[in-house]
C-alpha cells in the first residue's frame, strides 16, 4: 500500500499535489493531525506513493513538525504490521517493530488520523467530491456536517 506524506503545512506540498482552495479551512476545522487528505497529484509519482493521488497529513508532533520544516515531506504509515491493531505508543510500537530510534510520543484518543479523499469533479459541491475513506480520530459525521455546511 502506498505511504503517506507527513509535513509541517501545505505549503510543503503545493509543488506536489493539487490543492483545493477550501482545503486550509477544512483541516484547520479538526484536531491538527487529524485528517490524511488524499488528493491528486499534479503529475503521477512513484506508485509507493500513490501514483496519481498522495495521502497527505499535517504533524501534529512537535518534534515532527520540526523534523518536516529542516528535511521537508517526511513518508510516514502505520506503526503496526499488517493486519494488527496499531500500537498509540511509538515507544511500544518501535520495540514490537525492532526499530531503536524513535520521537516519543501517544497518538491522542488511540485512533489514527481519518482518510478523506478530494477528486475534482466541476459538478460537484465546491468543485470537488469527498469521500471518507477511513473514519479515524475525526468521526465522519464531523467530516460531512463540514462539507455539507453552505460555504
Amino acid at each position: 500500500m502506498p505511504v503517506s506524506l507527513g509535513i509541517a503545512d501545505m505549503a510543503q506540498v503545493v509543488d506536489l499535489v493539487q490543492v483545493p482552495k477550501f482545503l486550509n479551512d477544512f483541516l484547520s476545522s479538526f484536531t491538527r493531525g487529524g485528517i490524511t487528505t488524499i488528493i491528486p497529484a499534479k503529475k503521477t509519482v512513484d506508485p509507493r506513493l500513490g501514483g496519481e493521488n498522495i495521502a497527505i497529513r499535517i504533524f501534529s508532533h512537535p518534534e515532527a513538525i520540526s523534523l518536516a520544516r529542516k528535511y521537508g515531506p517526511i513518508t510516514a504509515t502505520s506503526a503496526n504490521e499488517s493486519g494488527v491493531s496499531p500500537e498509540c505508543d511509538t515507544e511500544v510500537a518501535a520495540r514490537e517493530l525492532g526499530i531503536e530510534k524513535f520521537v516519543p510520543g501517544t497518538c491522542p484518543n488511540g485512533l489514527g488520523s481519518t482518510f478523506v479523499r478530494f477528486e475534482k469533479d466541476d459538478s460537484a459541491k465546491r468543485g470537488w467530491r469527498l469521500t471518507v475513506m477511513r473514519e479515524g480520530v475525526v468521526p465522519r459525521a464531523d467530516v460531512m456536517r463540514w462539507w455539507t455546511n453552505p460555504t
